[in-house]
């Protein structure tokens, strides 16, 4: 967390369905690559899953559109410390806005913090011309998984 930074008090992850966020289902569209600058702001979405509403966002990263729950590993809170913002001050990193955990923004692993061993729920996406979309295929767990670099999102 950056000095000089005040949390906000943060709501729990998948519970601010209110947010503005739009639901997305499988096959639809998320946002245009153009919407997506590396590092930068991500487009959250809410989603659909076996446990109810959930919060989602993608961000690009090395040229790369990257889908996770928006949920800590450690806890279930959103990593975002504002709206649609998930990277750190380097840009490098997905940094969870409550106690700074960082993430690996291509496999969604713990790198850093409290969440040592976990990771984020990755989403698949399909890529098409400008297009992000959730893929039509779409298993969501019901929380953050150990996450497995063979099973990251990918691009088509």
């Amino acid at each position: 967390m950056p000095l000089g930074f005040v949390k906000p008090e943060r709501t729990p992850a998948g519970a601010s369905a209110t947010d503005g966020a739009r639901c997305v289902r499988p096959g639809d569209h998320i946002c245009d690559m153009h919407e997506l600058e590396d590092g930068g702001r991500g487009v959250r979405f809410m989603l659909t899953a076996a446990d109810g509403l959930r919060t989602a966002f993608v961000v690009r990263h090395a040229g790369q559109v990257y889908g996770y729950l928006n949920e800590c590993a450690q806890r279930a809170l959103e990593l975002d410390w504002v709206e649609g913002e998930f990277f750190d001050a380097h840009r490098e990193f997905l940094i969870c806005a409550v106690h700074g955990a960082r993430y690996d923004p291509v496999s969604g692993a713990c790198i850093d913090g409290a969440c040592a061993g976990r990771g984020l729920a990755g989403l698949p996406l399909e890529i098409s011309g400008d297009e992000v979309r959730l893929a039509r295929e779409l298993s969501v767990p019901c929380r953050p998984a150990d996450r497995n670099p063979d099973t990251a999102s990918t691009q088509e």
